[in-house]
């Protein structure tokens, strides 16, 4: 299903709408959350570009992610720092104010709300190439050493960030209990470095 939101092109694929539909039904609330958020997440970047005065050609609904094509990039640095730290910025937002409502009301779901969003930008902070947080430290060295230099580095800290995490994921799989998330997510950044996968490039 697409349709037009001004110059833009809205997607909602099948799945998407198969996924959220799933969540509903089965009321799987801490993952229905989580997708939410994800999709607040992406909106801050939607939202960014646009006030960077950015086309924005499609948006595309997944159920994994939301896409978004854009035509250009801001020239300026600390525009396009604005645009990538934006999702990050709207979860760790978002958290704090869950995390207020949680001391006044003491509701469980408020809780898991702030845990939610806290998880989202830790994750999307990472230093990791395709994430957040190492789509900034590639634009920074761009910026400071040229892209050669900077793809480089950043995909050494990638690999080490992602290793580092996956040493983790086994010590508390061996240690506090079997719950193989952790380890999941390095293999999956992992191989999202390999693919030298570079947002807003």
């Amino acid at each position: 299903m697409s349709f037009y939101f001004g110059n833009t092109k809205i997607t909602v694929t099948f799945l998407f709408c198969a996924l959220l539909g799933f969540l509903i039904a089965f009321d799987r609330h801490y993952i229905l959350y989580a997708f939410i958020m994800v999709c607040a997440h992406e909106g801050a970047h939607l939202l960014a570009m646009k006030m960077c005065a950015l086309q924005v050609d499609a948006v595309i609904l997944e159920p994994f992610g939301i896409i978004i094509c854009k035509r250009d990039t801001p020239e300026r640095l600390s525009r396009r720092l604005a645009v990538i730290t934006a999702g990050c910025m709207a979860n760790a937002l978002l958290s704090a104010v869950f995390f207020l409502w949680y001391i006044l009301s003491n509701k469980t779901m408020i809780l898991e709300l702030t845990a939610v969003n806290g998880s989202i930008f830790i994750i999307n902070a990472l230093p990791v190439l395709g994430l957040d947080g190492g789509q900034a430290v590639y634009e920074i060295l761009k910026w400071k050493k040229g892209e050669r230099i900077a793809l480089k580095t950043a995909k050494t800290v990638s690999f080490c960030t992602a290793g580092v995490l996956f040493v983790f994921g086994v010590i508390i799989c061996l240690k506090v209990r079997f719950n193989p998330s952790i380890c999941l997510l390095s293999l999956f950044l992992l191989i999202q470095t390999s693919l030298n996968r570079v947002k807003y490039d």
